[in-house]
C-alpha cells in the first residue's frame, strides 16, 4: 500500500502496472506456445509469493501475540504486504484451467491413487483452497484494519481495547493459518507427486515463508 503522499508514489505505480501488464501477456504467450510448462512456472511462481505473504502474516500474528511493541516500527510494511492477501484468490484463478496438466490424481487410475481418492478430489481440493484463502483474507484486513484504527484512536481507551483484540486475535489465528499453510503446501506442491508424503513438508514451506517475509522487509 504505496502513500499517495509519497512523491514516487504514482511513478512507481505506473511501473507496477507496465510490469504486471507484460507479465500477464507473457502467460498468455506462455499458455499457447507452451502450456504445460507455463502452468508448471506459474504454479511456482504462486507457491512463492503466497509464502511470502503467509511468512509475513505469520510473523505479524507473533508478535501481536506476544504483546512486543518494537515491531511498531515495521509494522506498516508488514500490514502493506498482508493487506494483499485477497489477492492470491485472483491468482489462483489461472491454475484452474489446468488441475488436469498439473495433478496426476485427477485422472489417476492406479491403486495408490484410487486409496487417495476420497482426499485428492478436485471438489475437495478446492473447497481446502477456498478455505484457506479465507482465513488469511480474514486474519489479515482485520488486522490491519484494526490497527489502522488504533492509530487513529491513539490515546483513547479504544485503543487499549483494539491493542487487546489483536493480542486474542492473532493467537487464535496462529494455529489456524498454520495449519492451513500445511494444506496449501500439501496440496499445491506435495500432491505434485502424489505417491510421495512427506510430514515434515508443511514445515519446510513454513520455514521458508517465514524467512522469506523476513528478507522482503
Amino acid at each position: 500500500m504505496i502513500p499517495s503522499s509519497w512523491p514516487g508514489s504514482i511513478r512507481l505505480l505506473r511501473w507496477a502496472t507496465l510490469a504486471a501488464s507484460l507479465g500477464a501477456v507473457g502467460c498468455t504467450l506462455g499458455l499457447l506456445l507452451a502450456r504445460r510448462e507455463m502452468l508448471f512456472a506459474y504454479l511456482t511462481t504462486f507457491a512463492f509469493v503466497a509464502s511470502l505473504v503467509l511468512g509475513t502474516l505469520a510473523f505479524l500474528l507473533i508478535v501481536h501475540a506476544m504483546g512486543a511493541t518494537w515491531p511498531v516500527a515495521v509494522r506498516r510494511p508488514l500490514e502493506a504486504v498482508v493487506g494483499t492477501a485477497p489477492l492470491l484468490l485472483l491468482l489462483f484463478l489461472p491454475l484452474l484451467t489446468g488441475l488436469g496438466e498439473l495433478y496426476p490424481w485427477v485422472a489417476g487410475k492406479t491403486a495408490l491413487l484410487l486409496h487417495k481418492r476420497p482426499y485428492l478430489n478436485i471438489p475437495f481440493f478446492l473447497a481446502r483452497t477456498a478455505i484457506c484463502l479465507l482465513i488469511w483474507s480474514g486474519f489479515s484486513l482485520t488486522l490491519r484494519r484494526w490497527s489502522l484504527l488504533q492509530d487513529r484512536a491513539a490515546g483513547t481507551p479504544l485503543a487499549e481495547t483494539l491493542r487487546a483484540r489483536m493480542r486474542a486475535t492473532s493467537a487464535l489465528g496462529l494455529p489456524l493459518v498454520g495449519l492451513s499453510m500445511t494444506w496449501g503446501a500439501f496440496d499445491w506442491l506435495m500432491s505434485l507427486t502424489p505417491a510421495w508424503t512427506s510430514t515434515m513438508f508443511g514445515l519446510y514451506y513454513f520455514a521458508g515463508a517465514i524467512l522469506g517475509s523476513l528478507a522482503l522487509l
